[in-house]
């Protein structure tokens, strides 16, 4: 039935409501984990630039270690020329200071090369200084002047070495925040996502809400119609029992009348009888006493004339019995029908105190429901807070936190879950489709059965109605043919009474003979023949009311007929315009459910996607691999270059594939909009022929055809009824899933805050130390630059006070004043 349909039209719908909320918290989980996964890549990244940070730490304090070595051990070599020490023991001195320079070479490259280069220029020197020996003193001051140049030259490479180290920890500095630049537009991505995320869900909770007053609507109609039904069911009771109390007051009078008639008839017949012996007797007696052989046959006339008069009384006797009997033949069935009416109103009345109470559970379950609606409401604000609190969270450890990397890794990742996305909403289309389809199809035959069933039902009546105007008619006919039987006897009896009053005159007025006894019997013979006429008239007088109280009675049955089919179309108006808003919400179903649908042409640019993004991976991982044997190469700044182009270009072919499916998604919309005007052509034509088998059904008479459709009735009800619990059960089964599908949210969510929490306290604590050590790296970077100018003008000094000294004594010095010692 259309009931039927209706029930599983909201069930299905139900089943549609859960299918996307569960993929909306499959999403939204999957998010929160690759959200997790980017978290611990950050992770990962910062703790490998920590490590390289720790590095550069280590050469730097390796190099400034090397500088202060090499500072020491020249002053150890100064003193050793100046003491005029053996030329084995510097030149083992040099080889132990080759082996350890060849040390540091093997760690420090360039740095090492340079000292190695410095290293052997000392060594050529202090061998010109063991050929020249102590006698050219002069020679070994300006050779100790070249040494101290290439001191100085050693440590404006150090310097330089030390500002190309500063140089790469601002390339570094740089290319991290350039990875975060990326990331922020990788981030301005997902919060886009997360937006669309969040515009479902509120589409999903304002369908929720849609649902929730599309039921509150369904039930306040049932409960109109419930009310309705129950106040024209009371107005149809109430119309039976005071027409039914007016015929049986009607047919008590009318049985009492015939009653009394017949006891009447059969007086008159007696005295008519006894009058009729008693003339016959006073005939004898005159035929005996008269001698007059004249008045004989006046006499025999007169008797044949009262034998026919008692023969026509005994026709009209018998008529009254035959009438007496079909009028309480009739009052018997009219007795058997108000007792099945009795009955059958009663059934009624305890339907409808069923129906009442019914009514009652479904309002309680109403109210129920409808709090159990408001609390999955607050639940649904309360998990939109924790969402948008989620999102503020991400977007600030994602704005501080930067993965560039190992987030092409995860996009694949990304690019699976939307195929299966794409799958999964594919077939939820197809299904949803095929049930749309399925209900548009159920609905239509429904519809073309109820047309059919209302024409049977229509045509029915009118034979009905047909049948029981000519029973009415029939019975009519017979009742005014007997009445005019009656009469007709009645006229040829005033016609034969007025002959013989005409006789007895003339009688009178010739003979003279009568007797005075038997002109007072003639007279009273004429009395009683005008008592019977007068009576003859009157009961016709009362078959005439009779016949005008049985018309108003089918006069009255016929209007309640007309007021129960008014009823009828409006009830089935009603239904109508509910069918037609159901068919407006299905439209509308139509339009969100066509939207979302997916094409083949979606799969194959993500599967092209999915092959490009892995080439990139493969490509990056070769890039990786070449950075880490090249780290420490001039080349790398070329191949940071090379990866940002790339990955620009892999941007672009994002954004590409992007503007493509967002073409493919707007022709998909425009086929769908014409999919969706061929289905609102389809409606239209089914209002139509439900506008046209809707105008039938105008005539109604028969009073127990109207009480089996008043059982039909309230059996519909009672299955509308039966449906409406069913249909309620199944909501407060779909109202406990989704508590309990959002206790679990509400539980992830706050899972997931605590790890966003302790993952933003680490990403915050080790910025910290970053820029602490990074700072400190500064300062002592710094303060050794100065420590090594102070040393450096300091030894320019001694070099000065060395060559003021050589110069004023013209015979050499005997030894050169010693260096600083570093504090």
């Amino acid at each position: 039935t259309a009931k039927d349909a209706e029930i599983a039209t909201y069930k299905a719908a139900n089943r549609d409501l859960l299918t996307e909320f569960e993929q909306a918290t499959l999403k939204f989980e999957t998010e929160v984990q690759s959200v997790k996964r980017e978290l611990e890549a950050i992770a990962s990244q910062r703790s490998a630039l920590q490590l390289d940070k720790e590095a550069a730490h280590a050469e730097i304090a390796q190099l400034q270690d090397t500088i202060a070595q090499q500072a020491e051990r020249l002053g150890d070599l100064m003193q050793q020329v100046a003491s005029g020490e053996s030329a084995s023991v510097r030149l083992e001195e040099l080889e132990r200071c080759n082996a350890l320079h060849q040390e540091e070479l093997r760690r420090l490259e360039r740095i090492a090369d340079d000292a190695l280069a410095a290293k052997t220029q000392l060594g050529r020197d202090l061998e010109h200084a063991e050929v020249a020996k102590a006698s050219q003193l002069h020679e070994q001051a300006q050779t100790a002047s070249l040494t101290l140049a290439q001191v100085v030259a050693d440590h404006d490479q150090a310097q330089v070495n030390s500002n190309e180290t500063i140089d790469r920890l601002t390339t570094a500095n740089r290319e991290l925040t350039q990875q975060g630049e990326t990331l922020r537009v990788e981030v301005t991505k997902l919060n886009a996502e997360r937006t669309s995320l969040l515009e479902r869900t509120e589409e999903l909770s304002k369908q929720v809400e849609a649902m929730t007053l599309e039921l509150a609507s369904v039930v306040d109609e049932h409960k109109v119609k419930l009310n309705e039904s129950c106040h024209s069911l009371q107005v149809d009771m109430a119309k039976l029992e005071q027409s039914h109390g007016e015929e049986r007051e009607v047919l008590r009078k009318q049985v009492e009348d015939l009653q009394d008639q017949v006891i009447n008839a059969n007086i008159e017949l007696l005295q008519k009888q006894e009058k009729i012996a008693g003339l016959v007797v006073e005939i004898e007696a005159s035929q005996a006493a008269v001698a007059n052989l004249a008045d004989i046959p006046a006499l025999e006339d007169r008797l044949a004339n009262m034998t026919t008069l008692n023969n026509e009384l005994q026709a009209s006797a018998d008529k009254h019995a035959k009438a007496a009997a079909t009028l309480e033949d009739i009052v018997a069935n009219l007795k058997g029908d108000v007792s099945t009416l009795k009955a059958q109103l009663e059934a009624q009345t305890v339907s409808h105190q069923n129906k009442v109470v019914q009514v009652q559970e479904l309002q309680d379950a109403h109210s129920a429901l409808e709090l159990a609606l408001q609390t999955i409401q607050s639940k649904n604000e309360v998990l939109q807070d924790s969402l948008q609190s989620t999102n503020t969270h991400c977007a600030t450890v994602e704005a501080k936190i930067g993965a560039l990397l190992e987030s092409l890794a995860e996009k694949d990742g990304q690019i699976v879950q939307l195929q299966e996305e794409l799958q999964t909403a594919e077939l939820t289309n197809a299904q949803t489709q095929a049930g749309l389809d399925d209900v548009v199809a159920e609905r239509t035959k429904a519809l073309a059965d109820e047309a059919k069933r209302m024409g049977l039902v229509n045509e029915e009546l009118r034979v009905g109605v047909d049948e029981s105007n000519a029973k009415w008619r029939e019975k009519v006919d017979s009742i005014v043919a007997s009445r005019d039987a009656e009469v007709a006897a009645l006229a040829v009896q005033i016609q034969a009474l007025e002959l013989k009053i005409q006789d007895m005159e003339e009688r009178n007025s010739n003979g003279g003979a009568t007797s005075p006894d038997e002109v007072r019997s003639l007279n009273a013979q004429l009395g009683t023949l005008q008592n019977e006429l007068d009576a003859q008239l009157e009961e016709k007088e009362a078959l005439y009311d009779k016949i005008d109280e049985l018309e108003k009675a089918a006069l009255c049955n016929v209007q309640n007929q007309h007021d129960h089919v008014r009823m009828l179309q409006r009830q089935w108006d009603m239904e109508k315009a509910t069918l037609t808003d159901r068919l407006g919400v299905q439209r509308d179903r139509i339009n969100k459910l066509e939207l979302v649908k997916m094409t083949k042409g979606h799969l194959e640019v993500f599967e092209k996607l999915k092959l490009n993004i892995k080439k990139k991976t493969d490509e990056v991982a070769a890039l990786q691999q070449q950075l880490q044997a090249s780290r420490n190469d001039d080349g790398r700044k070329v191949a940071d270059a090379k990866l940002v182009r790339r990955l620009n270009a892999e941007v672009k072919l994002k954004l590409h594939t992007t503007q493509n499916e967002f073409q493919i998604k707007t022709s998909e919309v425009a086929s769908l909009q014409n999919a969706i005007v061929q289905y609102e052509g389809h409606i239209d034509t089914l209002e139509n022929q439900i506008r046209v088998h809707g105008t039938s059904s105008t005539e109604i008479d028969d009073l127990r055809r109207h009480v089996a459709d008043l059982e039909r009735l309230v059996q519909s009800q009672s299955q509308q009824l039966r449906g409406h619990q069913d249909n309620i059960q199944s909501l407060t089964q779909l109202r406990d899933q989704l508590a309990q599908q959002v206790a679990e949210l509400q539980q992830l969510v706050r899972d997931k805050d605590v790890q966003l929490k302790r993952c933003e306290d680490d990403a915050a604590s080790k910025q910290q130390e970053w820029q602490v050590a990074n700072e400190d790296l500064h300062e002592k970077f710094h303060a050794d630059l100065r420590y090594l100018e102070k040393e450096n003008l300091e030894l320019h000094l001694e070099l000065k006070q060395t060559k003021r000294l050589m110069s004023s004594t013209g015979k050499g010095i005997a030894s050169p004043p010693l260096p600083r010692a570093r504090t």
